[in-house]
């Protein structure tokens, strides 16, 4: 599931080694496969998760972004809570590891986050 995969930026790194077997028989002629002694071993190459960027593979987001608060004023000194139900959307590309700061003033006491994944 592609769900599973949050960094779809990072290559994936990918090493084989190879040898021959020793105890594989011989072939009609009495011979033997054999390796060029002259190349590696091993390969190491890198594999990139295909991202959805258009045909330059340039990701262009159109991100969007609401907030609402369940109540319309705060007053000095309130102790109770204020909601924010924050809205972000992207109605374009890929937006790969896309981060939300929010800056609290001193005062506010934070409590949590609920997320809701739709």
């Amino acid at each position: 599931d592609e769900n599973e995969f949050r960094d779809k930026l990072t290559p994936i790194a990918i090493y084989m080694e190879y040898s021959l077997d020793v105890k594989t028989p011989t072939d009609g002629n009495g011979l033997r496969p054999i390796l060029n002694q002259f190349t590696p071993n091993n390969i190491t190459k890198q594999a990139r998760i295909l991202l959805d960027c258009g045909d330059d593979n340039i990701c262009k987001p159109d991100l969007k972004l609401s907030v609402r608060g369940d109540r319309k004023q705060l007053y000095i000194g309130d102790d109770n809570p204020l909601t924010l139900h924050i809205n972000a959307q992207n109605e374009g590309e890929g937006a790969y590891e896309a981060e939300l700061y929010i800056m609290l003033p001193p005062q506010a006491d934070y409590v949590g986050v609920v997320r809701n994944n739709k």
